[in-house]
């Protein structure tokens, strides 16, 4: 009766941990497919950020570009166009009326040019203009922007403070312009072109404190000039 007793007691115990084992086996295939199903989710997660990244460096990519065509497009429309070096002075003169004063003598000579590149002549007046901005500002605060050929050589122009002695002695005159009944030597000036006098052109002027502006005497064709050999 015993012997039944502890065989029946033993066949259970068999029986509950073969229970067990099932039920730990199926908990074991269940987190299995689990942690399969997580890799491919991380995969899929994975590859989802990569393609996400790669969109994301196409649209820097499409903006960078978009960006430098309107950059283009804006430098295209700013830059002005001129049938003239007489058009080019005449708009210089109503858009930098605040730091320029042109002489008649300036609008009438520069009539005479036929220097091929009249948007130069108007940026060389742009440049006149924020340097004249600069100087009368630094003068009224005891301050100095430096020599006026280091200014202008920054906006990429030549500048001359002076003629020779020699030219001054020969054609003077020429660089003294009336204004208002009054005639004035200027000596400061730009040159722009080269190779022969009629493919050039040559800006006079002279600051003047009072008016804080420079005044424009001259624009036209080079004048003549001590070592000219034409």
């Amino acid at each position: 009766m015993a012997q039944d007793r502890t065989r029946a007691e033993r066949e259970r115990n068999i029986s509950d941990a073969n229970a067990e084992i099932g039920r730990l086996r199926k908990e074991t295939n269940e987190l299995r497919e689990l942690l399969e199903l997580s890799e491919l989710e991380k995969e899929e997660l994975r590859n989802d950020l990569a393609s996400q990244k790669e969109n994301w460096q196409q649209v820097r990519s499409f903006q960078a570009a978009a960006e430098l065509q309107s950059d283009a497009s804006a430098q295209i429309e700013a830059e002005p166009e001129f049938s003239s070096v007489a058009e080019a002075v005449e708009s210089a003169q109503a858009d930098f009326q605040q730091s320029l004063l042109f002489y008649e003598n300036a609008k009438r000579t520069s009539k005479k040019s036929h220097f091929a590149r009249p948007e130069q002549v108007y940026r060389a007046f742009e440049a006149l203009s924020e340097v004249a901005a600069e100087y009368f500002a630094a003068i009224s605060t005891g301050e100095s922007i430096g020599p006026l050929e280091a200014a202008l050589k920054r906006r990429g122009f030549g500048y001359s403070p002076k003629e020779s002695k020699q030219t001054m002695d020969m054609y003077g005159d020429q660089r003294r312009f009336t204004h208002k009944g009054k005639k004035w030597e200027m000596q400061k000036h730009l040159t722009l072109g080269g190779a022969d006098r009629t493919n050039c052109v040559q800006i006079y002027f002279e600051p003047r404190e009072n008016a804080q502006k420079f005044e424009i005497g001259y624009c036209g064709p080079h004048l003549d000039y001590k070592s000219q050999t034409t």
